[in-house]
């Protein structure tokens, strides 16, 4: 692929992460399938671009009052036992299997999302 069409996925991905539409899925996607790039490199790199979107989508979200500090504590806390029992469960599946583990839930989230919103209409 070329730089182009590279950058043009980081920023639609950048851009739908910092709405908290999960932009990384996208950028896994496109990594994945377009570039084929393997799934634990693509997540790696997926990682490297939520690091800037997420540090600057905080501190707007923050300034306008959307998001509270108040519970950073358990975020924290819980994100990091996340990353521990995540990473370690990673080092012991396939790279076939991830990816089935990714396809379905993006599938499993697409129905929920489907279904709550007939729901609200």
């Amino acid at each position: 692929m070329n730089d182009f069409v590279n950058l043009l996925a980081v920023f639609v991905s950048s851009v739908i992460t910092s709405m908290g539409l999960g932009g990384g899925s996208f950028y896994i996607l496109y990594l994945t399938f377009f570039t084929d790039t393997e799934q634990f490199t693509a997540q790696g790199y997926n990682l490297l671009l939520f690091l800037p979107c997420a540090v600057i989508s905080v501190i707007v979200y923050a300034g306008k009052k959307i998001i509270s500090f108040k519970y950073i504590w358990p975020i924290v806390l819980g994100g990091i036992a996340g990353v521990i029992v995540g990473y370690t469960a990673l080092s012991h599946i396939s790279s076939a299997i991830v990816r089935k583990m990714f396809a379905a839930f993006l599938l499993l989230s697409g129905i929920f999302s489907l279904i709550k919103s007939v729901k609200k209409e």
